[in-house]
């Protein structure tokens, strides 16, 4: 299991990719005017990141699953169902993305273990 410097190290060395395309972003309609903020993410931390560590900008490729992931719907059964939030706005973002690191490419599998314990530090540093 590698850590530190080791799991940088070894991230860097696997091989990045490009990325284009449109995505979307849910926001509450009372920061619908900086649809882009990624303050949030710092303050609540999130999947990719502990909190007060540093900020992410989180983007769904449909917006269905941008819904999913503001826990606007869940899935019963085989049904999509509603939960209530407020009111939110949906923004449709370009993405050109020169260095991107597909986390589902074989090298990256291979750092798997050391990456998911990665993700538990963060987990518990956030929870």
């Amino acid at each position: 299991m590698l850590e530190g410097n080791a799991l940088l190290e070894a991230v860097g060395d696997c091989s990045l990719q490009t990325l284009q395309g449109e995505f979307y972003r849910y926001v509450n309609l009372k920061r619908a005017s900086e649809p882009l903020s990624t303050i949030g993410s710092r303050k609540v931390g999130g999947r990719y990141n502990a909190v007060n560590a540093f900020e992410v900008l989180y983007l769904a490729d449909t917006p269905v699953t941008a819904l999913a992931e503001i826990r606007a719907i869940t899935l019963n059964d085989t049904l999509f169902v509603g939960v209530p939030q407020p009111p939110k706005a949906l923004f449709t973002v370009s993405v050109k993305l020169k260095r991107v690191l597909k986390l589902c490419t074989p090298e990256v599998h291979a750092l798997r273990g050391s990456l998911f314990k990665l993700r538990e530090k963060l987990d518990q540093r956030n929870s």
